[in-house]
């Protein structure tokens, strides 16, 4: 059961909402200003995952006995802040390197005004976050599930980093992959429809523009839908690894999500969404989380639920700051 306050709910998009809509608006007229403003973002994550965990967790309740993460802020700094240090300061660093670099100067001439040395920023950061990427998600994984109780029990991690490298880079190859097929596959069929209307002794066939952009168009929409399957393979893999590497009093859980089956349902999801306008979002919605508790279960039986007493008393003043930044934002 998730028994959270819609309010709060809405309390907290609000925030994000305001939040984004600042960095936005500093970007166009501060840009600067919005390089400290995502820096500064960057450095709240760990804030932001113990908030946004304890608030979902806290809510959701299995057989009447709650959930709770009992971490603080702090725990979380503790694990994050050196992969997140190197990630921001070595984004700065780069950037600062090279913001009167002769790179930068031919960038500023050959694109002109559209070319904005701050957008570099966020280039680095990205190409920082490839490598680190799959152990913050570990780091992050092993910190809220050594963290998590159901009741008075608590959950333990046992994954490896290395499991997740296994599969980010695997899902990585099949995006590769993905697109390579469709793309070459679509080259090889626009030539062949070119060719037939060619030589169809019709009047002689001239591309303009607009068929060049909507072939691109194409190509974007089959690279998008490259990546949604992705995502849907890389959510299964993940979820199977998490849930089988995860325990409650020695009792297992388990995921069984089929990684190509839940990768065609995103895109299938996907395609339904944009064809009804969105419409079918809570159709997809449903469709996804059915599937996934179909496939997910977990080792409890009467005993350990007769042993689990609750959810540990906290003090009055601890329960109203924690009530103060419950909230979900939606990150």
């Amino acid at each position: 059961a998730y028994t959270a306050d819609p309010v709060r709910i809405l309390k907290g998009r609000i925030i994000a909402v305001a939040a984004l809509l600042l960095y936005l608006a500093a970007t166009y007229f501060a840009p600067r200003l919005a390089l400290g403003i995502l820096s500064f973002g960057i450095l709240l994550t760990p804030a932001i995952i113990v908030f946004a965990a304890r608030f979902n967790l806290r809510n959701t309740t299995y057989r009447n006995i709650r959930f709770d993460l009992r971490a603080r802020v702090m725990d979380a700094y503790r694990m994050f802040i050196i992969p997140l240090f190197i990630l921001v300061a070595g984004a700065w660093s780069l950037y600062l390197l090279s913001e009167n670099s002769q790179f930068v100067e031919q960038m500023q001439s050959a694109q002109g005004d559209e070319f904005h040395r701050e957008e570099l920023f966020t280039t680095y950061l990205f190409i920082l976050l490839g490598p680190l990427l799959p152990y913050l998600d570990f780091v992050r994984v092993r910190f809220l599930a050594n963290h998590i109780f159901w009741g008075n029990l608590p959950f333990r991690f046992e994954g490896r980093a290395s499991r997740f490298y296994e599969i980010y880079i695997v899902s990585g190859f099949v995006t590769f992959a993905l697109l390579l097929v469709f793309m070459v596959g679509g080259g090889a069929l626009a030539v062949l429809i070119f060719s037939f209307v060619k030589e169809s002794g019709g009047a002689r066939f001239d591309p303009g523009p607009e068929d060049f952009v909507l072939l691109g168009v194409l190509a974007g929409m089959v690279g998008y839908g490259c990546l949604v399957f992705s995502a849907g393979y890389l959510r299964a893999r993940r979820s199977n690894l998490i849930l089988s590497a995860t325990h409650i009093e020695g009792r297992l859980l388990h995921s069984e999500l089929g990684a190509w089956r839940m990768g065609w349902l995103y895109a299938s999801n996907t395609i339904a969404i944009l064809l009804s306008a969105g419409l079918l979002i809570p159709w997809a919605m449903i469709r996804t989380a059915r599937y996934v508790a179909d496939r997910t279960s977990a080792d409890v039986n009467p005993t350990v639920v007769a042993l689990n007493t609750g959810a540990r008393p906290t003090t009055a003043l601890g329960e109203e700051m924690m009530d103060a930044f419950d909230m979900d934002i939606g990150l």
